[in-house]
C-alpha cells in the first residue's frame, strides 16, 4: 500500500511524465498492452496522476482557493476527530 502511495506521489513529477508516456505509447503501438500486467497498470496510473495534478493546479484562482481551503479544513478537523476517537 505505501509503495503504491509513493508511486502516485512521485508520478506527479512532470519530468517523469514524458518517459512514462513514451514507454506506454511503445507498448500500445506494439499492441502488447494488457491490464493483467502490473507494469502496464502502473504506467497508466502514473500518467493519470500527472494529468489529475495538472488539472488541479490549472483551475482559476477563485476556484482553486476554495478547494485548498476545503482541503485544509478537512485535514484539520479529520485529525481532531480521529484524535477524539483514539483518546
Amino acid at each position: 500500500m505505501l509503495r503504491n502511495i509513493k508511486h502516485c506521489i512521485l508520478a506527479t513529477d512532470l519530468a517523469l511524465f514524458f518517459p512514462n508516456r513514451a514507454k506506454l505509447a511503445q507498448i500500445v503501438e506494439k499492441d502488447q498492452f494488457t491490464w493483467d500486467n502490473k507494469d502496464h497498470r502502473l504506467l497508466v496510473q502514473a500518467i493519470a496522476m500527472t494529468g489529475s495534478d495538472l488539472c488541479a493546479s490549472s483551475k482559476p484562482w477563485d476556484i482553486q482557493s476554495e478547494t485548498v481551503l476545503a482541503y485544509i479544513f478537512w485535514v484539520i478537523y479529520s485529525k481532531e476527530f480521529i484524535y477524539l476517537i483514539i483518546s
